[in-house]
């Protein structure tokens, strides 16, 4: 699996070459376990892996958001966010 570090450093890449006179990212990446007991014994134990990346982008003083669980669509969601600050229209 990718570095978390480079998808963040992509995606402020991303968002620079769509537009965004500024960004910022948010990254998670973690672990949960759940486990159910009944009567003592364990009934069901699980373990999920969690991702996901946020980007926020300025243009012109107007500010978009997006984000996704996917860190391969990185790229997409740091487009989205740009385009939202585009659509926001922020100083003019």
């Amino acid at each position: 699996m990718t570095d978390i570090f480079e998808i963040a450093r992509k995606s402020l890449k991303y968002a620079e070459k769509a537009g965004a006179d500024e960004s910022e990212i948010y990254c998670i990446r973690g672990r949960s376990v759940t486990i159910d007991v009944q009567k003592d014994e364990i009934d069901l134990a699980k373990e999920s892996l969690i991702s996901g990346i946020g980007i926020r982008a300025i243009v012109k003083g107007a500010v978009g958001f997006s984000s996704t669980n996917d860190p391969s669509r990185a790229e997409e969601a740091s487009i989205l966010a740009v385009k939202s600050a585009r659509v926001r229209k922020g100083d003019t």
